[in-house]
């Protein structure tokens, strides 16, 4: 019975890599979001529950996707700055949320994830709609996002690492919202 779990998770991993593998960088992008706001709940419910160590490997978690995200903001596009504010405020909500254990601090980040994920989410509609589909940007491969989604797929399992090869996964996005805003 054992094997069968153990199959199951191997396949449910592949299916998941193939997911990534086949997504555009707006939909990565949005699966960042999506896991950063996951573990946050994750983090609340582990802090609800007394589970201590949980509640912070869950907050270890988000904080490494907002990290990655700061890392690779492209500075070129002035989104950048206020996205760059939004992360660093959401890591110090969740710092003093992991210090005093409190609830109403990782509502507040989990919120605010949410927020920025359906923004983004309307931006992609938007984008799409305004294009007629996606456009492609020179210097940002699709495997550049993979690896950023793989690092969240990675964090879900508790066996993942920011690599320097997943650096850039967020600059197609920008430079699409950028797009949507100055008309290009």
């Amino acid at each position: 019975m054992m094997n069968a779990y153990a199959n199951a998770g191997r396949h449910a991993a592949a299916y998941k890599n193939q997911q990534v593998n086949n997504a555009g960088p707006e939909q990565l992008t949005l699966m960042l979001y999506s896991g950063a706001a996951r573990f946050v709940a994750e983090n609340i419910k582990a802090v609800e529950e007394g589970r201590y160590d949980d509640s912070h490997k869950a907050h270890l978690r988000a904080q490494d996707i907002l990290l990655y995200l700061i890392d690779t903001l492209d500075t070129q596009y002035d989104i950048s700055q206020n996205l760059f504010q939004l992360y660093d405020y959401i890591i110090f909500r969740l710092n003093e949320a992991n210090l005093k254990k409190d609830v109403g601090q990782l509502t507040e980040a989990k919120e605010m994830l949410i927020e920025l994920r359906d923004a983004w989410c309307e931006a992609m509609k938007t984008a799409q709609t305004e294009k007629g589909a996606r456009a492609s940007t020179p210097g940002v491969t699709k495997e550049d996002h993979a690896g950023a989604v793989k690092l969240t797929l990675a964090s879900m399992a508790g066996d993942g690492e920011m690599t320097a090869e997943q650096s850039g996964a967020v600059k197609l996005s920008l430079q699409s919202v950028d797009n949507l805003t100055t008309g290009k």
